[in-house]
């Protein structure tokens, strides 16, 4: 891929990461109003599932999309899902590669769950890693838009 490709794929899965960084929040801050369980309303139920699904979506496009592409920018070899998360911990926009994985791992643990009673476990899990996803977002927001700003 061609440096000026590269620049422009990464710009456009910035401004999709910003989107998709937006939408979470909002959901996020809706969901705290959630208790603890054991019991939720269908709407509670509803609120729970639209947060997971924008957390494992946005945890796919940070990983698969924008980190990804922003290792092509910066010349980076291509490697594995494992290279790509360490690099992010070397730039600083995760505060760990063991986060960031695990942030992959409750991803998938969503796409499998089924059934209401995973819920309360699934919000308990999610209340701390949404904010870890944030975060690790708008870094990743700063230091591309940092790379960006000094290429030639």
């Amino acid at each position: 891929m061609t440096a000026p490709a590269a620049k422009s794929v990464l710009q456009e899965n910035l401004a999709g990461l910003r989107q998709a960084l937006a939408t979470l929040e909002r959901t996020w801050q809706e969901a705290q109003a959630l208790g603890a369980g054991p019991v939720y309303t269908d709407r509670e139920l509803d609120l729970i599932e639209v947060l997971a699904g924008r957390f494992a979506r946005t945890t796919d496009f940070l990983v698969n999309k924008v980190l990804r592409s922003l290792d092509r920018f910066e010349l980076e070899p291509e490697g594995t899902l494992i290279d790509v998360i360490n690099r992010a911990e070397k730039r600083g926009v995760i505060a760990s590669a063991r986060d960031l994985r695990r942030m992959k791992e409750l991803r998938n643990e969503i796409a499998h769950e089924y059934l209401p009673s995973g819920q309360i476990e699934l919000l308990a899990d999610l209340k701390i890693h949404v904010l870890m996803l944030l975060e690790a977002g708008k870094r990743t927001l700063a230091h591309a838009s940092r790379a960006l700003k000094n290429a030639p």
